[in-house]
């Protein structure tokens, strides 16, 4: 089987193609045919013509693409629209499924990344397009016209698109904003369905710029069920982001409670309406889930122990949740800022109760050499590492400079719940931090908890790229590197009533102003007052 090999700039022109375009394989071991986008970028396609390789050229072979292939339609070896392609090279080579799709998925790949660096990055956010040519086709008409929704909307609903494409006054009232429930994918469940059919007016011009829309959806119709029953659902897009944004905030700040007493918080906080309704009160927590982690496992448990209380049940953490950080989320959200400010002060005292070191689950690791989407194909990033973060001093270290809460995440660690890394690059003889991100094990598999760059703003496509490699290994269960699965707690030092007391005064004093009204008021003795 000719493996397959990028055309030169010639030959591509020859062809009628940009550069780029890739000759790949057919059962006759010396014919190839071609796959690429044309030479003004408005199309891709693959040659109707089979090709023989004479002396690095390509010689027309009088067969037919179609007859020794089948259809060739999408760019994603994966697709059905692939299958006969696939089964004609298993038989004429005598190779299994997997390796098909393994030598001729990972040119067809990158020729996908041309494909997205020439829709534009920052449109895709850096997604890569469907594999589907027609949808990659008819996001490329509509581009060159200037409409940019309609591009969008077959590059984030190719399964809508591929029912309608010959419809375009579906398509259009669509990108207008109107109604779209009668299209709900099938796949969806009927409590779903039934939440989102209470959204008058959606449209999928609501869907962000780079989100899958089976996500988006799935995630809007989660967050609708927490809303009390009879309540307005959102009427826009700016609502449903806040929503969704409400939603991803308990996700990630409630994680480790037990799942009904995360259902009971999330419909408390959700009742609020002007939380989300309306543009001025659109809801955006950023990191808010540190705030609420600190307060509840280095205020709340410790109240509850100080009180002699060892294991509160449900309603008492709800009830004095509440009482503590107040009960409306966008207050939650401003009591965070407030926090995040006076962080400095807050991590400044050292807590006996909690080890400044714990286990390690790595040690420091050289990234494999890797392209990420926006890079071209000769280049390589080759000078990424993984650091681990595992005494205080190195987180604080590491909060300080990227200027973010990471310290936070101390307790944590120690309790052996969570681990966290730093990403970095080699620059000369120096090492710039790239972003930083924690993880945690559950049922025997990696999470990422969350993943921040400088000043906690969106990591780079580099570090992104290297911390799904560092996850894959992990979860792949053969890591290339030592992995620890053992976090068992760090040995504490012994405490006291006396100790705990004052450990637990000294932080609540520093997180007293972002807490609520009546523990600013009440004090100390109001705080213990709610963990009784």
């Amino acid at each position: 089987m000719k493996l397959p090999f990028k055309l030169d700039d010639r030959a591509c022109s020859k062809l009628g193609f940009a550069p780029g375009a890739t000759a790949l394989p057919t059962p006759r071991p010396d014919v190839v045919f071609v796959v690429g986008l044309s030479l003004d970028y408005s199309k891709v396609f693959a040659t109707v013509e089979a090709y023989r390789v004479v002396s690095n050229r390509l010689i027309p072979a009088g067969l037919k693409t179609y007859n020794l292939v089948g259809p060739i339609n999408a760019v994603d070896i994966r697709l059905p629209s692939m299958r006969v392609y696939v089964e004609r090279l298993c038989e004429a080579y005598e190779i299994e499924e997997e390796s098909v799709r393994r030598i001729v998925g990972k040119p067809l790949e990158e020729f996908r990344r041309l494909c997205t660096r020439v829709i534009g990055q920052d449109f895709l956010h850096g997604n890569m397009v469907p594999g589907e040519m027609r949808v990659i086709n008819k996001a490329l008409e509509f581009l060159s016209q200037g409409k940019t929704d309609h591009a969008r909307l077959f590059l984030q609903w190719p399964g809508f698109c591929q029912t309608f494409i010959e419809i375009p006054d579906i398509i259009d009232r669509s990108v207008a904003g109107e109604s779209m429930w009668d299209l709900m994918p099938h796949s969806f469940d009927e409590a779903s369905v039934r939440e989102l059919r209470k959204i008058r007016k959606f449209s999928t011009s609501w869907v962000d710029s780079g989100v899958p829309s089976d996500v988006y959806l799935k995630t809007l119709a989660k967050a609708c069920t927490y809303l009390p029953d009879g309540a307005q659902r959102p009427e826009n897009r700016e609502e449903a982001r806040s929503l969704i944004h409400m939603h991803e905030l308990c996700d990630q700040a409630f994680r480790s409670l037990e799942p009904t007493m995360q259902g009971k918080v999330k419909r408390a906080l959700f009742s609020h309406g002007e939380t989300w309704r309306g543009a001025e009160n659109g809801f955006a927590a950023e990191y808010a889930y540190d705030y609420i982690h600190y307060v509840y496992y280095n205020i709340l448990l410790d109240a509850f122990r100080l009180n002699g209380i060892h294991d509160p049940s449900e309603e008492m953490r709800v009830r004095a949740f509440f009482g503590i950080v107040g009960g409306n989320l966008q207050r939650v959200a401003q009591s965070s800022k407030q926090w995040h400010a006076r962080l400095p002060a807050i991590m400044s005292a050292r807590d006996p109760s909690i080890p400044n070191s714990w286990a390690s689950a790595i040690d420091p690791i050289h990234v494999p050499p890797f392209r990420t989407v926006e890079m071209d194909h000769n280049e390589e990033v080759t000078n990424v590492y993984i650091f681990p973060l595992d005494n205080d001093e190195e987180l604080a270290k590491e909060g300080n400079g990227q200027r973010h809460c990471v310290y936070s995440q101390k307790r944590l660690c120690a309790e052996g719940s969570l681990r966290v890394v730093s990403i970095r690059q080699l620059i000369e003889t120096e090492f710039k931090t790239l972003s930083t991100a924690s993880f945690y094990l559950q049922d025997g598999l990696l999470y990422i908890r969350d993943h921040r760059a400088f000043a906690n703003a969106d990591p780079s496509y580099v570090s992104r790229e290297a911390l799904g490699w560092f996850e894959g290994q992990i979860n792949g269960l053969k890591p290339s590197f030592r992995f620890n699965r053992e976090w068992s707690p760090a040995r504490k030092t012994p405490e006291t009533r006396e100790n705990l007391r004052a450990a637990l005064h000294d932080r609540f004093e520093k997180c007293r102003p972002a807490l609520s009204k009546k523990m600013q008021k009440g004090g100390f003795d109001a705080l213990l007052a709610e963990c009784a």
